[in-house]
């Protein structure tokens, strides 16, 4: 295996593209991977461990945002040449908690946005049906006061939680579950360590490399290529005011311990 490429978010402009660099990923024998730091968390781990042992029941509703003040319009962020906009800056981070939350490729998304005047978008609020049921919300905006954070709601209980990239005492992690239905549902702040997420990543990635996929923390390749999807889908729904159709996937989630090959044939 010949040393492999990290790419940060998003990984690329397009499904296309994304396909594309898996595909020669796949060629050359090295592994690719998209960086997002924050699922190296302990508390993006715990979160995963509360949700598969159903601590709030079956998920219902999932709400996730981030947004910051950008005012400098030379920023490369507002630039359409570059693929920028709030939603492929910003953006993409909310897009991919619901898809790790989710666990599938959703099959239909409606999206509004607030436009610069160089033609990207300031701000996207998206709404994301699954075909199991599950609804999700994103919103991301280049003109709030920061803030990233995220609501999960099952017919059990809820999860209130935010999602930095790094963590420390200064900007501590905060999951608060909420087990029950009524207004006498049980609070539990569930702490978890602070944590600098991209070295986190980093040693995951070491260790993808060394062991497999089942010691990576972070999006697989079907993950990456779901991601992209949404984004695109996302994008178009705002610019034409209408609803977009996600294509499905070919194959079911493969397990990520399975072969490189088995691996490429999945994302698709």
């Amino acid at each position: 295996m010949l040393a492999p490429p990290t790419e940060m978010k998003p990984l690329a402009a397009s499904p296309a593209e994304a396909r594309a660099m898996f595909d020669a990923a796949h060629r050359n024998g090295v592994y690719l991977v998209e960086a997002y730091p924050y699922r190296a968390q302990p508390q993006t781990l715990k979160l995963r461990d509360l949700l598969e042992a159903r601590a709030i029941g079956r998920l219902q509703f999932i709400q996730a945002s981030f947004g910051f003040p950008l005012s400098d319009l030379s920023n490369i962020r507002m630039d359409p040449a570059l693929a920028g906009g709030a939603l492929m800056d910003a953006g993409s981070y909310p897009v991919s908690l619901v898809r790790t939350i989710a666990g599938e490729r959703p099959r239909r998304v409606h999206a509004m946005a607030r436009w610069a005047d160089s033609g990207v978008d300031l701000a996207m609020v998206g709404s994301i049906e699954f075909a199991g049921g599950l609804l999700a919300q994103v919103s991301c905006s280049f003109a709030t006061a920061r803030h990233r954070h995220a609501f999960i709601a099952g017919d059990a209980g809820s999860i209130v939680t935010t999602y930095f990239n790094d963590t420390s005492a200064a900007l501590p992690p905060v999951l608060e579950l909420k087990r029950g239905t009524g207004l006498d549902a049980q609070r539990e702040l569930v702490e978890t360590a602070p944590t600098n997420g991209f070295l986190a990543e980093a040693d995951s990635f070491a260790d993808l490399v060394a062991h497999g996929w089942d010691h990576w923390t972070g999006v697989t390749p079907q993950e990456s290529i779901d991601i992209s999807l949404m984004l695109h889908a996302l994008a178009a729904s705002a610019r034409q005011s209408t609803s977009m159709d996600i294509e499905p996937q070919r194959h079911r989630r493969l397990a990520e311990g399975l072969t490189r090959s088995a691996e490429q044939e999945a994302i698709r």
